[in-house]
């Protein structure tokens, strides 16, 4: 698989749709389930799984940008952006030919053309889909045009066909860009909530979203109700650095929208994350996410790498409300994760491990595209329960021990080294559906517990770490699957528990930068985040006391560059020490101080 750019589930066929960066649309049959690593049954846009021919033909495509479905008359709904245009294969027989040609193709007047025009029945560049099967409307996202294309095909579809309203724009040929509650810059994704019939669009370079009340009607031009991401409508995003929140995005992509508990999921790309805001009681401006796939907390936005709980570059999420599954494109790790295995489906493979998605009553189970069975994490910790309803085992004696039946307890380690046992560690006990139940602490020796009171056999919960911002747990949700009367084991571990990198004796307010290659800059690094590259940073600066503490993940090696003030009457001016390259190598243990001072010239 390549880049996974789209993400689309057909519940009535029961076929998963992905466009990757190999020009196609991939076409899984989940009829029997899911398991990691599985094949496809079909492709379009190329003759074979082998072939990644770019073109502009009937049957074939370049990039597929947005994926969407009408379940009424069996049509499935590709953005080909690069082609500037919408192709759209017909269903009806339940089953695709590999290379099939579409049926007939929107943006262009023919399946040979790409010509870029900002016009009625014309796309510049289309990105997310979404249609209403009831008012048969097909939503556009025209980003390199900066517009929301809306096609009524309650009459039928013929190639080239006019849409019939157009959002972002007054018009059909105007193409402006301003921050406003009615103008759009860059929309990206589009979702459409049957419910309350609002039109949900991810600005994607203005790092929001914005709602559409389409209850009164369309009409061109016409304003939003409300925005997430930025506190008004007029509001840009704050240069770099950017620092993820419970309600900022950078840079959102592809949206999905669960009409059965109105949960609506944003692949927020650059912060490697899906958020989830529950909009159940009503939306307002800037609201905060109720929770998240892909980190850890709010305030995290690392790539990991392809880890069991982590996402890089997520640029696609649909959720299937009807087997409470979501599935997330993972375009940087080149994969589609699975979460959840409701529905009778299969996600027992060996990289897949169960966590709660936090919201919607939906339990979670991500399946990635390699490794071992469902019950254990990705980073060697045990839960200690198991998927399938069966016993997570007891024990008795030692720290953590299950002094009573009908408990969960457990020990809290370090991943890098489950020998430590983290004290003081806060402990959340959620059900299935991620409402807080309770919390604790671990105690001295890293043991913690739940319960009797309280707890219900037979019923399903879940132990989370609370982790902080250089940390992840691993998986960050631990489940016990219907909890037996004998207890249940559940021993978190916990990555990246930091050491202290402590420096003294340096000027107030010198500049220390820790990063894990020697720095070779002049001037400090200007961070958009904690890494750039494959250099890792950590900066702090000096109080009067001459000292600065550096929290840092450990299991790698440190370097110190230090920026030495040299007070010069009002001013102040700054000698780099040492003058080229860094000092070190130093290595840190979990829950350790290394006492480190600036080198000299």
């Amino acid at each position: 698989m390549g880049l996974t750019y789209a993400v689309y589930y057909d519940a009535t066929n029961q076929h998963l749709f992905v466009g990757d960066g190999a020009s196609r649309v991939l076409v899984f049959d989940l009829s029997t389930g899911v398991t990691d690593g599985m094949n496809a049954s079909w492709v379009l846009g190329q003759p074979t799984f082998t072939s990644n021919t770019s073109t502009t033909t009937e049957s074939g495509m370049k990039t597929v940008n947005g994926i969407a479905f009408d379940p009424v008359n069996n049509y499935l709904f590709v953005s080909d952006n690069a082609n500037r245009r919408v192709l759209i294969y017909d269903h009806a027989n339940s089953f695709f030919m590999n290379g099939q040609n579409a049926a007939y193709v929107l943006g262009q007047p023919n399946f040979v053309s790409s010509n870029f025009a900002i016009t009625q029945n014309s796309l510049a560049g289309p990105a997310g889909l979404s249609y209403d099967p009831v008012h048969k409307w097909l939503f556009v996202a025209d980003v390199n045009a900066s517009r929301v294309m809306v096609y009524d095909l309650s009459a039928g579809l013929s190639n080239g066909m006019n849409a019939s309203w157009v959002l972002g724009q007054t018009n059909f040929t105007s193409s402006a860009q301003p921050v406003s509650q009615s103008g759009l810059v860059s929309p990206y994704g589009v979702t459409y909530d049957p419910n309350h019939q609002r039109l949900f669009v991810s600005d994607n370079n203005m790092s929001r979203i914005t709602v559409f009340d389409l209850s009164g009607g369309i009409i061109n031009g016409m304003n939003a109700s409300w925005v997430l991401g930025q506190p008004n409508f007029t509001t840009s995003p704050a240069p770099p650095p950017y620092f993820p929140t419970q309600n900022n995005f950078l840079d959102p992509v592809l949206m999905s929208y669960g009409a059965s508990n109105d949960l609506l999921l944003v692949a927020d790309s650059n912060n490697n994350r899906i958020m989830v805001f529950d909009l159940s009681g009503g939306i307002t401006n800037n609201m905060n996410a109720s929770w998240e796939l892909g980190q850890p907390d709010f305030v995290h936005n690392t790539w990991w790498g392809a880890t069991q709980n982590g996402m890089g570059t997520t640029e696609a999420v649909y959720y299937d409300t009807i087997n409470q599954r979501v599935f997330v494109a993972d375009s940087g790790d080149y994969r589609v994760l699975v979460f959840g295995s409701g529905g009778g489906s299969s996600s027992s493979s060996s990289s897949s491990s169960s966590s709660s998605s936090g919201g919607g009553g939906s339990s979670s189970s991500s399946s990635s595209s390699g490794g071992s069975s469902s019950g254990s994490s990705s980073g060697g910790s045990s839960s200690g329960s198991s998927s399938g309803g069966s016993s997570s085992g007891s024990s008795s004696g030692g720290p953590g021990a299950c002094s009573s039946s009908n408990m969960i307890c457990g020990t809290i380690s370090a991943a890098e080294n489950p020998t430590i046992q983290l004290a003081n560690v806060p402990v959340e006990l959620r059900d299935w559906h991620g409402t807080l139940l309770s919390t604790t602490k671990s105690d001295s020796s890293g043991g913690y517990s739940f319960g009797p009171t309280g707890l219900s056999t037979n019923n399903t919960y879940y132990v989370t770490p609370v982790v902080g911002r250089t940390e992840s747990a691993v998986p960050l949700y631990n489940p016990v699957a219907n909890l037996q009367s004998v207890g249940a084991l559940v021993n978190p571990q916990i990555r990246g528990v930091p050491g202290t990198l402590q420096i003294s004796g340096a000027p107030a307010g010198s500049y220390i930068l820790i990063s894990t290659a020697s720095y070779t800059g002049s001037n400090a690094p200007t961070m958009n985040s904690r890494f750039s590259g494959s250099i890792g940073y950590y900066s702090a600066a000096t109080g009067w006391d001459g000292a600065a503490s550096v929290h840092a993940p450990t299991g790698t090696s440190y370097y110190l560059t230090c920026w030495v003030a040299q007070p010069a009457g009002p001013s102040v001016t700054y000698a780099r020490m040492p003058a080229s390259g860094s000092s070190g190598p130093y290595t840190v243990s979990p829950n350790t101080t290394v006492p480190l001072s600036c080198p000299t010239n």
